[in-house]
Order: C-alpha cells, then structure tokens, then sequence
C-alpha cells in the first residue's frame, strides 16, 4: 500500500509536471509569435529612420542652397541698388543736359 500510494502521488505529479510542461510549451510559443511581431516592427522602425535620416540629410542640403541663393539675392541687390543709384544720377545729369539745349535751342526756333 505504501508503494502504491508513492506510485500514485508519482503519477499525480508527473501528470501535474506534464501540464506545466505543456503549458510552458504554448506560453514559449506564444513569446516566440510576439517576439517575431518586436522584431518585424523594429526592422520597420529601422527603415523609416533610415528614411528619415536621408531626408534629414537632404533638407540639410536644401538649406545649405538656400541659404547660398539667400547670399547671392543679397549681393545681387545691392549691386542693383548700386546701379539705379548710378542711373538716377545718370538721369539727372541728361536732365539738365536737355534743359540747357532745350533753353539753348528755343530762342534759335522762335
């Protein structure tokens, strides 16, 4: 009777240790399924930093144009403001050169 009760108390607990067993088996592959799901969402988020990085990278350049283009428009500006500074000088000078003909001329016309 006591082997018996030691064969049962066996048998009880290698049932109960296959249970675990099992259950362990189902819970790793459940990880297993989530772990796959981690990793294809990181290779995801991987790709779009990438992404991310090269458009960075890009509107980095963009910029350093822009800001080059910003620098020419600036120069460029300021040899026009030069020139019309210069015309209008120009201007007045043809001005008064065509008053004094126009007053040297009028007399001779009448």
């Amino acid at each position: 009777k006591i082997y018996q009760a030691r064969i049962s108390r066996l048998t009880q607990t290698d049932r109960s240790l296959q249970m675990n067993v099992s259950a362990l088996q189902q819970a790793n592959k459940i990880l297993e399924t989530r772990m796959t799901l981690v990793n294809n969402s990181l290779v995801r988020a991987n790709v779009n930093l990438d992404t991310v990085v090269s458009f960075l990278a890009l509107t980095r350049r963009n910029l350093e144009m822009t800001e080059s283009m910003v620098q020419t428009l600036r120069t460029n500006f300021f040899a026009l403001n030069s020139e019309l500074s210069r015309t209008k000088a120009h201007s007045a000078v043809l001005e008064g050169n065509l008053t004094s003909t126009w007053n040297y001329l009028r007399p001779l016309i009448n």
